[in-house]
């Protein structure tokens, strides 16, 4: 299917002709799953990918004034990632409910201030740049490549600075 074809169908389907994206669908949804397949590596989370990709695709030329798209191929394919990294990110997060019975009881406040006490003693025990890479890492949530940039360090050496400082700090809550 050509590209003027392609926009022709997203104009009848925006003209309220749902029967359009059947042409498109018997052209375009193998490469739909295959486009998603690349990013999930599950081919049914592919096809449930693909079949969202061709929703999108039909809210688009329906809600569109005047829908056209540069290269049909282009445009379907990169649909398809987009729903793929969708599906994926919304299914990242996901946690099944049985397993939430194996997590601990909920902490009281005290107990959270106990650990919050013993946290920053642990911390306190490393001295100097590793206390203040920790810190930021920690405490103020800091990512990597910022804590890297602002100590002027590679990304490497502030990521081995956090691990002698965990090892301190287990050896330090040991006590």
């Amino acid at each position: 299917m050509n590209t003027e074809l392609f926009n022709r169908l997203l104009r009848e389907i925006h003209n309220g002709d749902m029967g359009a994206l059947e042409p498109i669908y018997n052209a375009y949804y193998k490469k739909m799953v295959l486009s998603a397949r690349y990013v999930l590596h599950n081919s049914t989370d592919a096809q449930d990918a693909a079949s969202q990709a061709l929703v999108k695709l039909a809210d688009y030329a329906k809600y569109n004034a005047w829908p056209c798209v540069r290269n049909a191929n282009v445009y379907v394919s990169r649909t398809a990632r987009n729903a793929a990294i969708d599906l994926y990110n919304a299914r990242k997060n996901f946690v099944r409910l049985d397993a939430l019975r194996y997590l601990p009881d909920e902490k009281s406040s005290e107990e959270k201030a106990d650990d919050a006490v013993l946290f920053r003693q642990a911390l306190e025990s490393v001295s100097g740049r590793d206390y203040d890479v920790a810190l930021m890492f920690y405490v103020y949530g800091c990512k990597i490549k910022e804590i890297s940039r602002e100590w002027n360090l590679p990304v490497g050496t502030v990521k081995w600075i956090l691990s002698e400082v965990r090892r301190k700090m287990k050896v330090f809550l040991k006590k």
